[in-house]
């Protein structure tokens, strides 16, 4: 909409950018009006990956904008796969300073990137960008009260558990306000260890599914590619996501203590058939993630009040080591090969953006971010932005089948309840696998 120019600052000593609004363009006030929102938006932003404005003037009746002159040129490809990751990282990290600010860019092309000699992005033109009414509040709303995270399902209704029971409440989206007194919907919620997130779930056309009962117990087992059982590991116990080791050799795995229903990380010895206990702390340890080179285990541990990132050599030697702290949620996903990051999800509480009007975003819904945590032998701090490691795929995985497997509840009427499968795991090479089954879970439909 506009034409650039480059200028000298001869107060300032520096090189800058002009955007002159043309004069056929100065004369219309709704593309006047855009002209000086560009302004404005880009005032509200400060980010190191956004060129900044330096001020809005007018010469007789021509509006222009002072703006950073970016050297460089703009992005063109093809590019080798590093190098694009590493311009992709930059940009993200500037369109997620704007999202933050409630703007949208709305024009991102490689017209609007410049990359500096250097390698440094810069994120260009927000002459399409729209600034929403309203920012995230500094605290979240309190819809309800529940003891447990809640979904929007259509076509109206917050569903979450209290007290072990699904109960579903009418909502309004647009007031984000509950409505009437909840209805019960089923009994008996079962939750998944370590998280304790309820097991239930609702589809866009209004299908729910949940599971119920407590953990189950389960038994280790070995398949072939076509479901053929070929052994079984272990004795039968609470077991939850299990993995292998890079080299195939040993299996990490979550095991329930039976009294107090906390997991515990143990370690099985595929070749000798033994196990022992790896992790001993009264806390829930959890999410086990081997390092490339199979020495050492990361995984989530929840004895400082919150689930945190530790780690420990897979020999069993020695303490455990915290990777990362903090007040939030944080559980291990994977291990990039080259053994330098290591992936990790984070869920927080959601809440309200004026730029949004979806329902997830009510609280106390919640939502995962997935981050990176950088491992180094002098330091280890969090990535920026990284992306995510690749997942091992080859022919192996690893299963836990139910033993003893109760039926799930359905919903009243609903006469339907179809199995879904939990974790699996991918090893290498020997045309096994083995996995996590779930329970039943039962589904039914809005009416």
């Amino acid at each position: 909409m506009g034409e650039v120019y480059r200028a000298r600052d001869t107060k300032l000593g520096r090189d800058v950018a002009i955007k002159v609004l043309p004069q056929e363009f100065a004369r219309n006030p709704e593309r006047l009006a855009r002209f000086e929102r560009e302004a404005q938006v880009l005032a509200a932003l400060n980010h190191p990956n956004i060129a900044a404005i330096y001020g809005l003037e007018q010469a007789g009746d021509t509006p222009y904008l002072v703006l950073e002159y970016v050297p460089g040129e703009t992005l063109r490809g093809p590019l080798p796969v590093e190098e694009a990751l590493g311009l992709a990282r930059q940009m993200a990290a500037a369109l997620e300073a704007a999202h933050d600010k409630a703007i949208m860019h709305r024009d991102l092309k490689p017209a609007n990137v410049k990359v500096t000699p250097e390698g440094k992005v810069k994120v260009l033109d927000f002459g399409l960008a729209k600034a929403f009414a309203g920012e995230a509040p500094k605290t979240p709303k309190r819809i309800l009260h529940a003891g447990s995270q809640a979904i929007y399902s259509a076509p109206g209704y917050l569903l979450f558990v209290r007290e072990g029971t699904l109960l579903a409440q009418r909502f309004d989206v647009d007031r984000l306000q509950t409505s009437g007194e909840p209805v019960a919907v089923a009994e008996d919620i079962g939750a998944s260890n370590p998280t304790s997130l309820k097991l239930f779930s609702s589809s866009a056309n209004g299908v729910l599914t949940y599971r119920t009962g407590a953990a189950l117990v389960t038994q280790l087992a070995w398949f072939d590619r076509a479901g053929k059982p070929l052994g079984t590991i272990g004795p039968p116990a609470a077991y939850s996501t299990p993995r292998l080791s890079p080299d195939q050799k040993r299996l990490a795995v979550e095991r329930a203590d039976p009294q107090t229903g906390a997991p515990d990380l143990w370690i099985f010895d595929l070749l000798r058939g033994a196990s022992s206990r790896f992790t001993f702390d009264p806390a829930n340890d959890a999410f086990p993630v081997w390092s490339p080179d199979g020495t050492r285990i990361a995984f989530a541990s929840g004895r400082d009040g919150t689930m945190n990132v530790y780690q420990k050599l897979s020999s069993g030697a020695g303490a455990e080591e915290p990777l990362l702290k903090s007040g939030e949620p944080r559980y291990p996903t994977d291990w990039s090969p080259d053994g330098r990051f290591l992936l990790y999800t984070t869920q927080q509480w959601a809440v309200t953006c004026g730029c949004c009007r979806s329902p997830e975003i009510a609280s106390p819904s919640r939502f995962s971010r997935r981050r990176s945590l950088r491992i180094g032998r002098a330091s280890r701090r969090t990535g920026d932005g990284s992306p995510t490691s690749p997942t091992r795929r080859d022919d192996t995985r690893c299963t836990s089948s139910p033993s003893g497997m109760v039926p799930g509840r359905g919903a009243p009427g609903s006469g339907r309840s179809r199995p879904t499968e939990g974790s699996t795991h991918s090893g290498g090479g020997t045309g096994r696998s083995c996995s996590t089954r779930r329970p039943t879970a039962a589904s039914w439909r809005w009416r």
